[in-house]
């Protein structure tokens, strides 16, 4: 009779029973976790992944509330610097969770109106970064006293960016 008492192996230590469910329960993490890679490897785009776009475009969308390009009555040239700053994270960060949308993803829907609306997508993800760099130049010579170039413009391009990543991710299909 075998000796399954290896103090090297701890595992032969237990019954049989507890070792195939130990083995059982390893393989299902396993493939787990390779179905959740699977998308990510493949670079297919999921109705999931679609929506969690336009939850991203919702939340800088939300950042935005109150949008105004000139320091508020009664706030501080601190608290303008602040929430101007807050604008362009929310864009930056933005820009950053949908890079992978600066280019047209590979659809199964290739009719002409659901490539019409990734190629907006597209070019829409594409701006984000300039439109940060430009708003982000603004406050800096905002900063140092010169009024040109205003914010207003580059917050409100920053803006329509969002929402037409927003509307277009909605209609757009996988």
């Amino acid at each position: 009779m075998l000796n399954y008492t290896n103090p090297k192996l701890p595992l032969f230590g237990l019954p049989r029973a507890t070792r195939f469910g130990l083995c059982l329960l390893a393989m299902s993490f396993m493939a787990a976790r390779t179905r959740a890679e699977e998308p990510q490897r493949t670079g297919s785009l999921t109705q999931y992944r679609i929506n969690e776009y336009a939850a991203e475009c919702l939340t800088c969308e939300m950042a935005f509330s109150g949008l105004k390009g000139e320091p508020k009555p009664g706030e501080t040239p601190g608290q303008f610097t602040a929430r101007i700053d807050g604008y362009a994270a929310a864009l930056d960060r933005l820009g950053r969770q949908t890079e992978a949308l600066r280019s047209v993803p590979a659809v199964k829907d290739a009719s002409p109106e659901n490539l019409a609306r990734w190629h907006k997508i597209a070019r829409a993800a594409v701006g984000l970064p300039s439109i940060v760099r430009e708003i982000r130049a603004a406050l800096h010579a905002h900063k140092e006293g010169i009024t040109q170039p205003p914010l207003g413009p580059g917050l409100m391009s920053g803006l329509v960016s969002v929402q037409v990543l927003l509307n277009t991710l909605r209609d757009a299909r996988p």
